[in-house]
């Protein structure tokens, strides 16, 4: 299936109206960093703090990390992406999702989440940066999932969505082995569904 899954790599100066691909990845590397110290159970500094502390969370394992363009405006995006009730009808990689005690998304909300081929999780959010980013974890026996997401802009109605997945525990690289291809395709599949969506919906918006 056809992505539209673009990671930028070059190093050449942007284009007028563009952030540069590194201020992207440093947005998204940042989420990691500062929710990889929650499930850690290390105090989470402010954003300024983690993001001079440039090393990665000890022990983090990434085992998928997808970065879509999306030509539809930052807030657009970040709408389809906290519209999690409706993940299921975006992506086939998502069966049912249930917020937990509360009707909406928000700072330690609970989710959960089915999916096919994986026992059903209940992930619980640990950072949550409105317009911008969140992130969730999920404990298993021997490991602790995190699940990142971000949204940059990237021009004039256009932005960067970056979604991630990590390990961290004893059996952090066995979970990897075990269901790296399959986490992939799935979060590869998520980042498709809500980018059709979000410019889906940015189009209608456009002829409204």
């Amino acid at each position: 299936m056809k992505t539209g899954t673009k990671v930028t790599t070059s190093l050449a100066s942007p284009a007028p109206g563009r952030l540069p691909a590194g201020g992207t990845r440093c947005a998204a590397d940042r989420l990691t960093r500062l929710a990889g110290r929650a499930i850690l159970g290390m105090p989470v500094a402010s954003p300024e703090v983690v993001m001079v502390h440039r090393r990665r969370s000890p022990g983090l394992r990434s085992a998928a990390v997808v970065e879509v363009e999306v030509a539809a405006p930052p807030a657009r995006v970040w709408e389809v992406l906290a519209d999690v009730a409706r993940w299921p009808g975006r992506t086939a990689s998502v069966t049912s999702l249930e917020v937990l005690g509360a009707t909406t998304l928000g700072p330690g909300a609970r989710v959960r989440i089915r999916q096919p081929r994986l026992p059903a999780m209940v992930w619980q959010v640990v950072v949550w940066r409105p317009g911008e980013s969140f992130a969730w974890v999920t404990t298993s026996p021997g490991v602790r999932t995190l699940a990142t997401h971000a949204v940059a802009g990237a021009g004039e109605g256009r932005s960067t969505l970056t979604l991630g997945v990590h390990h961290h525990g004893p059996l952090a690289p066995l979970a990897r082995l075990l269901t790296g291809r399959l986490t992939r395709r799935y979060v590869e599949m998520e980042a498709a569904g809500h980018k059709t969506a979000a410019e889906s919906a940015s189009a209608r918006g456009e002829r409204g």
